[in-house]
């Protein structure tokens, strides 16, 4: 059970007795033999802001394919997203509270097109020549259904999707995501922690075009010393090589001044050390094939990237040296992720925001 933590404000992230996930009855999920608490799950997916929309709907879909510790464990991660952030306390009740209502909105538009796809026919339809007539086996979102035809039937109606209602449910969803990013890179209190979990949730921020998928939290190994974990690790379209990327927050410094002289500052050098300390475990060949093996992707001398602080403020010089290697990394600002999320939305879906 998730325990009920109270902001001095009386909100609850995620509170059951909110009327929003009251109210969450038009979503059903698909006919399932797990035991498993159905509002709970759809209340949990809802509030989660570490998963997309798309990746909910993949979620619900799945649901039948499924055994029931998958499932366990897909509600045990989601409470524990839940009791992290109301860990955070009352201080980012309010960001919290604005972040909630906006996944809310985007868990309306999701209902909306999941009750669509119930009710649109199949994008496929399989036929054959039987004793009776024709097998016509509709392939849903959800269920595959059959239908059988007489033999004096010439027509079959296949609705189809409703290209542009999808169109603009997407470019409402996206809006959503750049107002969520906006928000968290301008709220002075805005963790890596929560960071990571956005991004995890929106890696469209970090994969831009030149990247095919994204993994969150690589554990490269674990010792006496401690665990080794790259926070990202993005894999290219065409071979299964990823690089390394190391987060920190919007908040932090890139360039600090000593005797006015220009240096990087302080949180910049120790990412930069971390980074080089992960490649260099990639040049073991016996720990990158086990790590290969272990995972289905690896890394050799991988290009490393660090994404901190904002380029507001920094002056044309700053920038300019930022476009140059620091020690082998690339660094990007959270305003360059804006960027690169456009380019993924024009590339991918052909839309421009």
């Amino acid at each position: 059970m998730i325990p009920e933590i109270e902001s001095g404000s009386g909100y609850i992230f995620a509170d059951p007795d909110n009327n929003f996930y009251k109210q969450m009855l038009q979503i059903q999920l698909p006919e399932h033999n797990l035991n498993l608490d159905e509002p709970l799950l759809l209340r949990l997916l809802a509030s989660s802001v570490s998963l997309s929309s798309e990746e909910k709907k993949e979620t619900i879909k799945a649901i039948p394919r499924l055994t029931q510790r998958q499932a366990d464990d897909i509600l045990n991660i989601l409470e524990k997203e839940v009791q992290q952030l109301r860990a955070l306390g009352p201080s980012r009740a309010p960001q919290l509270q604005a972040l909630e209502k906006r996944h809310q909105n985007e868990w309306k538009l999701l209902e909306k097109q999941l009750i669509a796809d119930w009710s649109i026919a199949a994008r496929s339809l399989v036929i054959s020549l039987t004793a009776g007539g024709f097998s016509a086996r509709c392939f849903t979102t959800f269920t595959p259904t059959l239908v059988t035809i007489s033999p004096g039937s010439t027509k079959i109606k296949i609705a189809t999707p409703l290209i542009e209602t999808q169109r603009d449910s997407k470019r409402t969803a996206i809006g959503t995501a750049l107002q969520d990013f906006e928000a968290l890179i301008n709220e002075p209190g805005t963790t890596e922690h929560i960071m990571h979990a956005f991004l995890r949730g929106h890696p469209e921020f970090l994969l831009g075009v030149d990247y095919r998928c994204l993994h969150s939290s690589v554990l490269l190994r674990s010792d006496r010393k401690g665990k080794r974990q790259a926070d990202f690790m993005l894999e290219y379209h065409d071979h299964p090589y990823a690089d390394i990327l190391e987060l920190k927050r919007p908040q932090d410094r890139i360039y600090c001044s000593i005797r006015s002289i220009r240096h990087l500052a302080g949180a910049v050098t120790r990412a930069i050390a971390q980074l080089h300390e992960y490649q260099n475990y990639f040049e073991d060949p016996t720990w990158r094939g086990g790590f290969m093996r272990r995972n289905g992707f690896t890394a050799y001398k991988p290009t490393l990237c660090l994404v901190i602080g904002r380029t507001t403020g920094l002056s044309y010089e700053e920038m300019r040296d930022m476009e140059v290697l620091h020690a082998g990394v690339k660094i990007w600002t959270y305003d360059d992720l804006r960027r690169r999320a456009e380019q993924f939305y024009q590339y991918r879906y052909g839309l421009r925001v």
